[in-house]
């Protein structure tokens, strides 16, 4: 971890897979609170990133790729400074699976097509601090950035 956020502080960009490891059965399974220390810790932002159809080409146990017709859907960008609002506040650890789950729940929306909410007061409604819950945008809050404290992205794969 210290040579990945060595790398991040210069500047670097870096793709990470924050399950941890590939997949059994083709089901994305939780991402590891790994990928929120990474950016809190290096003061770096994350670029969501949905990749479909690497199952397919390379299961877990696999050597060689087959060859797979590949996707990629990319998120809103989440900017170090949206990563510290959502999680001012919290104790480090919950702060780290907070980023986590809500990066996990943009990369499933882009693989369900699903838009993306953006708004900070409602990822930390639904946080319980375990779990995120459904993301309801708040109703009359801003985001300081116009458009009445909600706003939903939607990238095209």
């Amino acid at each position: 971890m210290d040579t990945a956020q060595e790398v991040l502080r210069q500047g670097k960009s870096m793709v990470v897979f924050p399950e941890g490891t590939r997949s059994l059965n083709g089901e994305m399974a939780d991402f590891l609170p790994s990928l929120g220390y990474l950016a809190l810790r290096a003061d770096v932002g994350i670029l969501p990133a949905y990749i479909a159809g690497t199952y397919e080409a390379l299961p877990k146990g696999a050597a060689i790729p087959k060859t797979r017709q590949l996707g990629v859907a990319f998120g809103p960008f989440l900017p170090i400074d949206r990563l510290k609002e959502i999680t001012d506040g919290l104790p480090a650890q919950e702060g780290w699976r907070l980023v986590s789950a809500y990066v996990q729940r943009i990369v499933e929306n882009l693989r369900d097509g699903v838009p993306n909410p953006v708004d900070v007061a409602a990822v930390r409604a639904a946080w319980d601090g375990q779990r995120l819950g459904a993301i309801q945008p708040q109703r009359g809050k801003g985001d300081g950035k116009g458009g009445g404290g909600r706003r939903l992205l939607r990238s095209v794969p």
